[in-house]
This record gives C-alpha cells, structure tokens and sequence, in this order.
C-alpha cells in the first residue's frame, strides 16, 4: 500500500512515529492480508482506511481473520462510523464488504475493503 515507509517505536513503546512513505494503494490491484488472529479485521481497518485517502489510485484490500472479538469494535460499526465521519469532510467513502464472518478465535472472517 505504501512505498518507502518509515516506523520508528520507542523504547518503551509509548511513542510510534510512522511516516508512509508514498501511498500509491499498489494501483488498484487486490492484496490479500491474513490479519492475526489476536486481533480483529477493524484494528487493521483503522489505519488502512486513513492511509486510503491520500492514496494516489483506489484501494483494493482483502484482509480475512476475525470480523467480531471482545477487543475491538465489529466491522459492521466501523464502516458506518467511518463513513459517516469522512461523508462530513466531503472525502470519498470507503465500501467495506463483509463477505464473510469469523469469530474469535478460530477467524475465517473475510472482509473486502475499497
């Protein structure tokens, strides 16, 4: 999704400093991620979906992993909250698709972002 990215963590991981590099959303073209299972597909929505704005081309995401867990929000919530925030800014809106649910912790969830 990014070219030439930059993470610096400090050393007692209370401070990320993270400079994307160029964001070029590798043209469109669909990339596949297997998110962790530790966590839920929203906590990896977060960032991918701001990143997506400044991104040259449109983003084609598929993550799979879990949709719902006790940590994180359900997809479902974020894609309404993150549209609806990013509808007040007059940027574009993100379709987030569910194709698939997985629960925790066995995952198999399957969500399409663009």
């Amino acid at each position: 999704m990014t070219n030439g990215c930059q993470v610096s963590i400090s050393k007692t991981g209370t401070r990320l400093i993270f400079r994307p590099g160029i964001i070029d959303a590798n043209d469109g073209v669909e990339v596949r991620h297997d998110c962790d299972l530790g966590r839920n597909i929203t906590y990896y929505l977060e960032v991918i979906c701001l990143l997506g704005i400044f991104g040259k081309t449109e983003l084609n995401v598929v993550l799979t992993g879990n949709t719902d867990d006790n940590k994180d929000q359900s997809v479902d919530s974020f894609a309404r909250a993150f549209n609806f925030i990013i509808n007040l800014c007059d940027a574009p809106t993100a379709s987030i698709k569910v194709n698939k649910r997985g629960f925790a912790p066995l995952g198999g969830g399957v969500v399409t972002l663009k």
